[in-house]
């Protein structure tokens, strides 16, 4: 494998001498710094332009005066520039990659047409052409972009790059522009249409690889700020280290949009030339005062450093903490300032193409940024609004990107509840790390993916708690690339990989149930009979199993299919016992309809629901999953909180409202790039999907997805549909469990039949269930409370007892009992009395007025008359009651002394039993 430095010796100078070099004169140098090679028209000139070589962003303290422009201003220029010259204007694409497998985010504007332009299964949508391409890139080897954004003053999370490509193949009549072209475009562009002086620009060498191949590039400085990187895709490389020119030849040019605008208004940093309209409310908020001077020098600097403190920044750091001494927490805020006013931009984009915070995927780069914001503010910026930004940010936006308005209904819920998540989160996590911390003195990789695992505690809050308590932790950079993603793990049966085998070279199976779907029955001519078990045919009526929806059954020659599954275009049809059969035969072959129609209602369903998702919830829903089979089916939908019952009535009712409608499905093969233009990329929920043609299912008017599954004609044939369950399967994800059809009107049946088997046992009619079930309810917390209380209250070990005198052979014994009823003291008092048969109980409890019970012995009862005492010896107490002799009861007002109850029940007992 040819590694870049034998790269940059198979190029050589003549590989990079276009033709406006030799026009306008530009010499070719080596940079006494870093030792590449670079082209420039100024013959004084000993550096290469890039930032570290120039010592930081000395155009800072240039003089030329080019056209002031905001970022709106600057796409606008640039594209106008551009398609003056030839090149086609395309809509940008979505934040979010929907149609690659590969990544989450759009990391550049090429990834617009990677894998399928530029692996030649579709044409570009025109040989060149331009996008200016929103893109999102969250850090990994080379683009270490959160830790920097803030400091190094040109880092973003997220950066518009302007993308200029041009495609060239003499098989697909592509006939774009190579390396002369492109470079003279681009000088014309700085010089002539920005005004940029030529003879500060240079053209840095270099060379660029990836996915097998490799090209020559040519970076463009101005004075240590690098504004567009001219990528040549030329050759393509194998492991043996040999190389051929490529027949499909690709310019990939990205410009830096940001740091044109940067250019253009000539701010201290990129930051305030692009979130002007935030930074400096806010830096008025935090009072940052200063000097412009130290402020001018810093920031110039600042380009020369990355966020890893390697050494050798070492003393272009010292040299900036001088330069800032005693500012050096009004440096923090501003970087501070910067970095919310970047990640809350990314937030919105992301938020607008469907991406929201979770802990899986793309969704936990968006959650670390909201979680830094929190951070940051927490720590330098209490009092500034998150909303106001983010409502900042969207008016500004919207002008080039209109959609990020989709964002703004959502930003405000999911921003209050991600902040609720992370303060309960440190909470949590704060005693368990803290005492791993002293208990270890550290905290492993290991350890960390554990906690990540188990307690879904993020390593980045680890970091956070321990700094807390002065204890260092390092975040390992492969950290996440290590975590098993299990939604996406598939498994695959180890019969399946052991059939591969026997079915290469096979022709492919052809599938009638896309041409006849409604067909029953079908005949066939057996190509191979694989161990009297697996029967591939020359065409089929079976479905095999795939995108969610489960394979069809039926019989071939009246022997049992119990599965159809396919290894690439070959069918396999699973019999449920050995059979032999030669190849060639014809059989007959026979679906099991009423479970095929119950599929087929189920997946047009899953379509139906999914965009009646998006309509309520927002469309920030995305399908995370599907099932389907003949009982039940669900739908896994990207959301940030558990469904409401409005919501899910909602859905259910514009659902059913498609339904009886009984609108067309139509079904259509659509070359990639039509169907994305005709619907968007709303057209991949069941994730990318391969290949030049695209089948589209459309539910007319209503919904349009990439599906290779059966559907029915109409909407009407579904009958109804009904959600009969939902749940958060995990964070940011819902599962929808719906019934359709016979099953649907099965379960609502069931539902009717509990409904009256309960109003028979209240004994009321169906429609009065409600009230009638709420009475009990009711009535069911109260006595819940009541013998919550007396289990409380009833066992001698609970109740505070004392002994107040023996009187021969028998104790009295008193008690005061918390918020207890009569009842509840005669109860207490007779539990007691099965385990002390000769105690004499005088109890007590507060409860409005002062409930009182005398329990005495049945032995000395006639003597003691408990109902007596109560009714006639404590009526000076202004004690009310009475009983019988064995068991007394009464009430005082609140205000009486118990004491002297007690006292006076004490003289009285001591003196009817002595007297026996």
């Amino acid at each position: 494998m040819l590694i870049k430095e034998d790269l940059k010796r198979i190029f050589d100078e003549e590989k990079y001498r276009v033709a406006i070099f030799k026009e306008e004169g530009f010499t070719r140098k080596k940079c006494k710094r870093c030792g590449s090679y670079f082209w420039t028209l100024d013959g004084d000139r000993e550096t290469c332009g890039d930032t570290a070589c120039e010592g930081g962003y000395i155009f800072l303290k240039d003089n030329y005066k080019i056209r002031e422009m905001n970022l709106n201003q600057t796409v606008k220029h640039w594209m106008n520039y551009f398609t003056k010259k030839g090149h086609v204007k395309i809509k940008d694409y979505p934040v979010v990659a929907r149609w690659r497998e590969d990544i989450f985010f759009t990391i550049a504007s090429i990834a617009d047409f990677q894998p399928w332009v530029l692996n030649g299964t579709v044409d570009p949508p025109a040989p060149s052409l331009v996008v200016a391409q929103p893109c999102i890139r969250f850090g990994g080897k080379s683009f270490c972009d959160i830790d920097n954004v803030g400091k190094t003053g040109r880092h973003l999370s997220l950066f518009i790059m302007g993308g200029q490509h041009s495609f060239n193949s003499k098989l697909k009549n592509l006939k774009g522009y190579w390396m002369d072209k492109c470079i003279e475009l681009n000088y014309d562009y700085l010089v002539n249409e920005l005004k940029l002086p030529g003879n500060q620009i240079t053209y840095k060498e270099d060379v660029w690889q990836g996915g097998g191949n490799f090209g020559p590039s040519l970076e463009v400085f101005y004075n240590g700020l690098e504004i567009v990187n001219n990528v040549f895709m030329q050759y393509e490389c194998d492991s043996t280290g040999e190389y051929r020119e490529m027949e499909f030849k690709v310019i990939d040019v990205g410009w830096g949009l940001e740091r044109l605008t940067w250019l253009s208004r000539k701010t201290l940093n990129i930051y305030e030339a692009v979130f002007n309209t935030i930074t400096e409310p806010l830096k008025k908020t935090a009072e940052v005062n200063i000097p412009p001077d130290i402020l001018l020098e810093y920031n110039i600097l600042s380009g020369c450093i990355e966020a890893d403190n390697s050494e050798k920044n070492i003393l272009t750091q010292s040299r900036m903490r001088s330069l800032i001494q005693g500012y050096e927490l009004e440096i923090e805020k501003l970087q501070a300032i910067y970095a919310i006013a970047d990640h809350l931009r990314t937030f919105i984009f992301a938020l607008a193409d469907g991406a929201i915070p979770s802990n899986v995927g793309g969704g936990y780069n968006i959650r670390t940024l909201l979680r830094r914001v929190f951070s940051l503010k927490k720590t330098y910026l209490k009092n500034i609004d998150l909303i106001e930004i983010c409502l900042e940010h969207i008016n500004t936006l919207k002008k080039t990107y209109p959609r990020v308005h989709n964002s703004i209904h959502l930003i405000e819920d999911i921003i209050k509840i991600e902040l609720e998540r992370y303060e309960n989160t440190i909470e949590k996590g704060r005693k368990y790390i803290q005492t791993l911390l002293e208990k270890e003195g550290g905290i492993s990789e290991d350890k960390m993916r554990e906690i990540y695992v188990s307690k879904g505690i993020t390593p980045e809050t680890v970091k956070e708690i321990a700094l807390e308590l002065n204890k260092q932790v390092t975040v390992p950079s492969s950290f996440y690339l290590n975590i098993p993603n299990k939604t996406s793990e598939k498994a695959v049966k180890d019969d399946d990989i052991k059939l591969r085998d026997y079915v290469k070279n096979l022709p492919p199976t052809k599938k009638l149930y896309y041409e006849k779907p409604y067909d029953k029955k079908f005949k066939a001519k057996v190509i191979k009979n694989i161990l009297n078990k697996y029967i591939i045919l020359d065409q089929t009526l079976f479905y095999p199993e795939g995108g969610g929806q489960l394979g069809d059954n039926g019989r071939l020659n009246n022997q049992p299919v119990i599965r159809a599954f396919k290894i690439s275009d070959i069918i396999l049809h699973e019999l449920q016992t050995p059979y032999e059969i030669s190849e060639g035969v014809e059989v007959e072959g026979e679906i099991d309809w009423s479970r095929r129609l119950q599929l087929m209602r189920n997946h047009t369903a899953a379509h139906i629901l999914n965009s009646a998702a998006r309509k309520i919830l927002g469309k920030h829903v995305w399908q995370a999953g599907a099932e389907k089979t003949p009982s039940r089916s669900r739908l896994d939908i990207t959301h940030y909180k558990p469904l409401t019952r409005e919501e899910i009535l909602s859905i259910e009712k514009l659902c059913n409202e498609i339904i009886l409608e009984n609108r067309k499905v139509k079904i259509k093969n659509l070359e990639r790039n039509i169907a994305e233009k005709k619907y968007g990329f709303t057209i991949y929920q069941g994730g990318a999907v391969p290949g030049k043609i695209l089948r589209i299912v459309e539910v007319e008017g209503w919904d349009a997805e990439a599906c290779g599954g059966t559907h029915v004609k109409r909407t009407g044939e579904l009958g109804f549909m009904k959600i009969i369950n939902t749940e958060r399967i995990q964070d940011g994800v819902i599962r929808l469990e719906y019934l359709t059809g016979n099953a649907a009107v099965d379960y609502i049946q069931q539902q009717d039949q509990e409904l009256h088997r309960i109003a028979g046992l209240l004994d009321v009619p169906v429609n009065q269930i409600y009230s009638a079930v709420e009475k009990f309810y009711k009535l069911s917390k109260e006595l819940k409370k009541k013998v919550e209380r007396i289990q409380k209250t009833s066992s001698v070990e609970n109740i505070n007892m004392k002994l107040v005198e023996r009187l021969g052979e028998n104790e009295l014994y008193t008690g005061l009992v918390d918020d207890a009823t009569i009842k509840d003291l005669i109860n207490i008092c007779a539990g007691i009395k099965t385990r002390m048969k000769n105690a004499i109980l005088l109890f007590f409890s507060k409860r409005e007025g002062i409930n009182i019970v005398l329990m005495i012995p049945e032995e000395i009862a006639e003597k003691a008359n408990a109902g007596l005492i109560i009714k006639e010896d404590l009526k000076e107490l202004n004690v009310k009651g009475g009983g019988n002799p064995e068991l007394g009861q009464g009430v005082a007002p609140i205000e009486t002394d118990i004491e002297r109850i007690i006292e006076k029940v004490r003289v009285i007992l001591k003196n009817k039993l002595n007297s026996r």
